[in-house]
C-alpha cells in the first residue's frame, strides 16, 4: 500500500502550445494550467519539509453531496506528503455533520485518523508546528491545527496571523477548491512565507473540470466578484454586494468596483500580448511564443512540457511595489529560483535586469542562495553590466535609457 501512494496519481495531463526550437511543429499536451501543482513538484523534495495543507472539511465531513473520487482525491494528497516524508500539518475549517454546531478539534482529528488510516493528533498551542519540526509531538503522524471557523483574523487575511499560522512550515499545499474565490489567511496570506505553494490533488482535478467548462471560442473569461445594486421600487439606494451576497430586495445593475477593476488590469494584459503574439505572425518566426501567467506558481509545469533544452532564463524590470513591504515577496522567490535551477541546462544562463539596483541585487542574492552553489557570475562579478547583451532593449529598458537614468544587468551561469 505504501509503494502505491509513492507513486505520482494519473490524472489528465495539462495541454500546452509549444514551438520547438528545431521546426515548427506544435507539441500539444492537454491544457494549460495556470498554478504548480503537487503531481508536478518534485517528490524528493517533499522529505523532511514541513508542509502545511488546507483542507476542504466539506468534503472530508461529507456535508457536501460529492462523490468517493473527490473525497479519495483530497486524502490522497495528504497520504502522499505523508509517505514522501513530509511532516504534514493539516489547517481548515470546520463545522459538525448536521452543521448546528461546532466539532470539537480532538473529534475531528479522530475521524481523520479513520479516514486516512494514520495518527492526527490535534494541536495544543502555538509552540506545536515548531514542536512538530523538532519530532518532539509524541505519537504523532499528521498534526491538525485550529479550527478557523470563527477565527476573524482568518476572514480578514491578518498579515501577521498568517505568519504566526505558517510559522516553521516550507511548503504550503491547498486541497481547498471550494474557498479558492476568497482571500483567507488560510488560503492566500499563507503563501508569501512559505517558499513553494501547490495545489493539491482534489484542487487539481476540480481546475481542470472548470477549465473544460470554460473552454469557449470568445476570450477572455471574466470571473465577476462583485456587482453594484438598486433597491426595488428605490432606485436611488445603491448598495455594492460581492456575487454570492447580494440580499432578496436588490438587483444587480452593474459591475462593482473590484470587477472593473480586475476585467480593465485583465484585458490591458491581454491586449499587451496578443500585440506580442501579432508581430511574431508578422516576423514569420516559428519557434517562439508569448503567454501572460504568474511565473512564480508556473514555471515549472510549463516549462518542464517543453521537448527542448532550457538555455537562458531574462527576468527584466520586476515591478516591487514599495508603498507595501508585504507585497515585496512577490516580485522573485525562492520557489521561482529552485525551478528555474532545476531546468536550467548546465552552461544555461540567467539575465537579471532592473532600473533599481536594489531590485538586482535581491535577484542575485536570490539566484546565489537557493542555486545549489551552481551559479557563477559570467563576466566582472564586481560591475553591473553596462550593455545590454542581447541587443534588443524592452520598452521600458528604452524609457529608462532616454532619460539618461541606469540600468542595472547581471548574467548568471549554471556550472
Amino acid at each position: 500500500m505504501k509503494e502505491e501512494l509513492m507513486q505520482k496519481p494519473q490524472f489528465r495531463q495539462p495541454e500546452i502550445f509549444l514551438f520547438t526550437d528545431k521546426d515548427s511543429n506544435i507539441v500539444r499536451l492537454d491544457s494549460v494550467l495556470p498554478v504548480q501543482t503537487l503531481r508536478n513538484f518534485p517528490i524528493e523534495k517533499l522529505y523532511g519539509e514541513v508542509v502545511m495543507v488546507r483542507l476542504d472539511s466539506g468534503l472530508l465531513l461529507n456535508l457536501r453531496d460529492s462523490d468517493d473520487l473527490s473525497l479519495n482525491r483530497a486524502l490522497l494528497t495528504i497520504n502522499y506528503l505523508y509517505n514522501a516524508g513530509a511532516k504534514v500539518i493539516l489547517v481548515s475549517n470546520w463545522l459538525q455533520s448536521n452543521a448546528s454546531r461546532l466539532l470539537s478539534k480532538e473529534a475531528f482529528a479522530d475521524h481523520l485518523s479513520a479516514l486516512l488510516k494514520v495518527k492526527v493528533v490535534p494541536a495544543n498551542d502555538a509552540s506545536a508546528i515548531m514542536q512538530f519540526k523538532m519530532k518532539n509531538v509524541e505519537n504523532a503522524d499528521v498534526l491538525l491545527l485550529d479550527n478557523l471557523t470563527n477565527d476573524k483574523e482568518e476572514v480578514a487575511n491578518s498579515y501577521e496571523f498568517s505568519k504566526t499560522l505558517s510559522s516553521g512550515v516550507s511548503i504550503f499545499v491547498n486541497d481547498a477548491f471550494s474557498l479558492s474565490h476568497r482571500v483567507l489567511a488560510s488560503t492566500v496570506g499563507v503563501a508569501r512565507f512559505c517558499h513553494a505553494s501547490v495545489a493539491g490533488f482534489h484542487f487539481e482535478e476540480e481546475l481542470l473540470q472548470l477549465m473544460k467548462i470554460s473552454e469557449t471560442k470568445k476570450q477572455p473569461y471574466v470571473a465577476i466578484k462583485d456587482f453594484l445594486c438598486v433597491k426595488v421600487g428605490k432606485p436611488e439606494l445603491l448598495e455594492i454586494y460581492t456575487y454570492n451576497e447580494i440580499l432578496a430586495g436588490w438587483m444587480p445593475v452593474d459591475l462593482g468596483p473590484v470587477s472593473m477593476k480586475e476585467t480593465s488590469s485583465m484585458l490591458s494584459t491581454c491586449k499587451l500580448v496578443q500585440r506580442c503574439l501579432d508581430n511574431l505572425h508578422q516576423s514569420e518566426l516559428k519557434n517562439g511564443y508569448f503567454i501572460s501567467t504568474n511565473a512564480t506558481s508556473t514555471f515549472r509545469s510549463i516549462v518542464s512540457s517543453y521537448p527542448g533544452d532550457l538555455v537562458l532564463v531574462t527576468i527584466q524590470c520586476p515591478n516591487p511595489d514599495f508603498n507595501r513591504e508585504d507585497q515585496r515577496w512577490r516580485m522573485v522567490q525562492r520557489g521561482l529560483v529552485e525551478a528555474i535551477m532545476d531546468l536550467l541546462i548546465t552552461n544555461g544562463k540567467v539575465f537579471l535586469q532592473s532600473d533599481i539596483e536594489t531590485v538586482t541585487t535581491r535577484m542575485k542574492h536570490l539566484f546565489i542562495t537557493y542555486g545549489k552553489g551552481k551559479l557563477v557570475v559570467d563576466g566582472d562579478a564586481r560591475d553591473w553590466m553596462e550593455e545590454n547583451p542581447f541587443g534588443v532593449r524592452t520598452d521600458w529598458e528604452q524609457h529608462v535609457i532616454e532619460r539618461g537614468a541606469p540600468m542595472y544587468r547581471i548574467v548568471l551561469k549554471k556550472v
